[in-house]
């Protein structure tokens, strides 16, 4: 609901040059609250996600939703405030809204229904420039990630123009269903020649927040090699800053990411540490992409790190709180390989090695190898007997924002042609 409030308006009549004071009526927006609930299906007690808002000294209604349970498909009734403001996880599950609480008692009315400040997306990717850096020219081995970095920001205002300018296309129905927009810089070398970047981020039609150019993350550079630059010694801190790197190019260029590992951290960690490395894995992984394959045990140690704060996992497994990357993971007793996959059909990314997903200064070995998704299944999944759940491929296709004659532009690429592929 709106609130009015009158205010005088100082405005100029230019055609006459004159000043008018002019008393007009401005809609006030009342500040708002938003809960999030979890409610279950009364037939097969599916989680149904909510989030309701209410004014806070403003006037809100009383109503509910008809909505679709997204388990058993049958319909049920949510009771909630402001039911046209309020929204669902997901629009599609909301058939009616009224404004008006429900007419008669109903069988089919939510009842179990918890109020949570639970995130339903958990991954927040940052590419750490102060890391070890994972690109590095073929030629003469010069560190490349700050330098990428540097350039977008050099470029971020041309980047900004040139997607602003398709973004009004495709708001006006365009969209073309793409996900992510790429960015493509140049990176000059003391090699001599320059080295092509490419960067990428969520679509997010119509948010302005922030610079495109400050969303994006470094997802390859060309004419750098990751055999040389992936074999060899490392302390554990630097193979998890470069797994974190892999993992945010692997979200990008590969169909499907597989994380391997029979331990989280070591017996003698403490639960605070070991939480740290799950959230690690959580802050990290998009589960509708990524896999955890581990111990079961090693799932039963995440389990206790909630247990510690006062969590029961299977209770919030059956409001669909849990952190999905841990229930839709796979367990297999019988392994000790360490290995992290980025997996498509045509070119696989393999880093293995010997250290556990830990950080410290102790030295292990990683190596890294290219392969087809058939020679990896042959050479890793059909050795572990193990079955892994496949991401759906959905034909990628990406918008781009490149110079071209010294032409900053953005247009539909279709994966085929994506910069990595060359």
């Amino acid at each position: 609901m709106l609130v009015d409030s009158s205010t005088e308006i100082l405005a100029v009549n230019e055609q006459y040059n004159r000043r008018l004071l002019i008393k007009v009526s401005i809609p006030q927006m009342p500040h708002t609250e938003r809960r999030t609930f979890s409610a279950k299906c009364p037939l097969c007690s599916h989680p149904f996600h909510y989030t309701e808002v209410t004014f806070v000294d403003g006037i809100n209604d009383d109503g509910y939703w008809e909505v679709q349970c997204a388990g058993c498909k049958s319909g049920f009734s949510v009771h909630l405030r402001n039911p046209y403001e309020s929204y669902a996880e997901y629009d599609w599950q909301v058939r009616e809204r009224f404004d008006h609480p429900p007419l008669k008692e109903t069988s089919r009315m939510a009842t179990d229904i918890v109020v949570h400040n639970i995130g339903r997306k958990k991954t927040n990717w940052q590419f750490d420039c102060d890391a070890v850096p994972l690109y590095l020219c073929q030629q003469t081995g010069s560190a490349l990630d700050t330098a990428a970095y540097a350039q977008m920001n050099r470029h971020a205002q041309d980047v900004e123009t040139a997607w602003r300018s398709a973004e009004s296309y495709l708001l006006a129905g365009g969209d073309g269903g793409r996900e992510h927009v790429l960015v493509c810089v140049d990176v000059p070398c003391n090699c001599g020649t320059s080295h092509r970047a490419t960067f990428y981020a969520e679509k997010r039609l119509g948010n302005r927040s922030k610079l495109l150019a400050q969303r994006c993350l470094l997802a390859d550079i060309r004419r750098t090699s990751f055999d040389s630059r992936l074999n060899g010694l490392y302390s554990k801190t630097e193979i998890m800053q470069l797994l974190e790197k892999l993992v945010i190019r692997w979200h990008l260029t590969a169909d499907q990411i597989l994380i391997a590992a029979p331990f989280i951290g070591h017996q003698f960690m403490g639960v605070e540490d070991k939480r740290k490395i799950w959230d690690w894995l959580i802050q990290n992984l998009d589960p509708r992409k990524a896999t955890l394959l581990t111990r079961k045990a090693t799932f039963t140690d995440f389990k206790k790190t909630l247990a510690a704060e006062g969590l029961d996992y299977e209770e919030l497994k059956g409001y669909g709180l849990e952190d999905r990357l841990i229930s839709s993971g796979v367990n297999k007793q019988n392994f000790h390989a360490k290995f992290y996959v980025g997996l498509s059909e045509d070119v696989t990314e393999v880093l293995s090695g010997s250290a556990n997903l830990l950080r410290g200064p102790s030295i292990e070995n990683i190596s890294f190898s290219r392969s087809t998704g058939a020679e990896f299944a042959a050479h890793y999944l059909e050795k572990l007997k193990a079955k892994i759940p496949l991401s759906p491929v959905n034909g990628r296709q990406y918008e781009i924002v490149r110079q071209r004659d010294g032409v900053w532009s953005c247009g539909p690429l279709a994966a085929a042609q994506a910069p990595w592929r060359e």
